[in-house]
């Protein structure tokens, strides 16, 4: 008989550690151990989880800069895989609290890895980011193209990188450079409403009515004057995750991007699309340590999990919608 696979998940309330619960809970053989702070997260998730997965779901509230309470936490559950998401993301903050962006991103990955060596954990999953990458001027994102972050959150992120890789001999490792993650799964509607990002902050944009949505401007020269990025579903990310704990390979880094590029004004085109909608866009100024340009180069994502099929901008965006409309029937019902 197969033995159960005990797999902690850091920042296991967050948006994309909520929808990773969910995803792995209705897999067998797997039962799943989480902790996060709140701090950027929903309780009401991990009460309406607990209820409904009493022997798989397993939480905790721990900050991961707690190290007794990690190290704790390790020896009461017999932990075979860690999933390490808790982190703070973004990238314009990070210049104002360098300090604090340090201690999570990166000096509690250290501890982090530390506590696993320590505790015999199988395999290390690591939720890096494209911001490591930096500026790109010329062509996509390789995993082999030169590593220049422009804001302390790249840098932090990038060390950490560094750090998993110089213990690669007394744990297994694998490093995610994860690309825009957007999308949502109806479920989790009510639980990150607040959350900031281009994804989020248009299904707000909508809900309330207003009458100009404000682009941030990119640094340099694009045929929009928009930032280009690359989206990729949160539920892409949470097969992504599932594909590497089942996977027998170890000890490399992917990036997990679709390789589209999409500016930030088609982002919002495609949702006019999608909507049948029109919305009033405007620029201003470009925020602080934002690239102009970050596309993953997918090739060896698309060849380590090449059974995965990748959900497209259009459902990305129909999602969005969806949501909006969700809130806005809320709105009425409560008025």
């Amino acid at each position: 008989m197969q033995k159960d696979i005990n797999i902690l998940i850091t920042g296991g309330a967050g948006y994309l550690g909520s929808h990773l619960v969910m995803f792995l809970l209705n897999k067998p053989f797997l039962k799943i151990f989480a902790i996060d702070n709140f701090s950027n997260s929903n309780p009401k998730f991990i009460n309406s989880v607990k209820k409904k997965f009493k022997k798989k779901f397993f939480f905790k509230k721990i900050d991961i800069r707690d190290e007794k309470k990690l190290s704790n936490f390790f020896l009461e559950n017999n932990i075979n895989v860690v999933v390490h998401l808790a982190a703070k993301i973004d990238a314009s903050e990070s210049f104002k609290k360098r300090k604090e962006y340090r201690s999570i991103n990166l000096d509690s990955t250290k501890k982090l890895i530390n506590i696993s060596i320590s505790n015999d954990v199988k395999k290390f999953i690591f939720a890096s980011s494209a911001a490591v990458y930096g500026e790109v001027t010329k062509g996509n994102c390789s995993e082999k193209k030169n590593t220049n972050p422009i804001n302390p959150y790249g840098k932090y992120k990038l060390q950490a990188e560094k750090y998993i890789i110089q213990n690669q001999k007394k744990i297994n490792f694998i490093i995610l450079r994860l690309f825009n993650i957007a999308g949502i799964d109806k479920f989790f509607y009510s639980f990150f409403y607040k959350r900031n990002s281009i994804f989020f902050t248009l299904v707000k944009f909508l809900v309330n009515d207003k009458k100009l949505f404000y682009i941030n401007q990119s640094n340099s020269y694009t045929k929009d004057n928009s930032p280009v990025r690359d989206f990729i579903h949160v539920n892409d990310i949470s097969k992504i995750i599932y594909n590497t704990i089942l996977s027998k390979r170890s000890n490399f880094l992917v990036n997990c991007g679709i390789g589209i590029k999409v500016s930030v004004v088609k982002f919002i085109k495609t949702l006019e699309f999608v909507a049948n909608i029109k919305i009033n866009t405007k620029l201003r100024q470009s925020r602080i340590g934002d690239p102009t340009c970050v596309v993953s180069n997918p090739t060896l994502m698309k060849k380590t999990f090449k059974k995965l099929k990748y959900k497209n901008l259009n459902e990305i965006l129909k999602d969005c919608f969806q949501m909006s409309l969700f809130f806005k029937k809320l709105k009425k019902t409560n008025k």
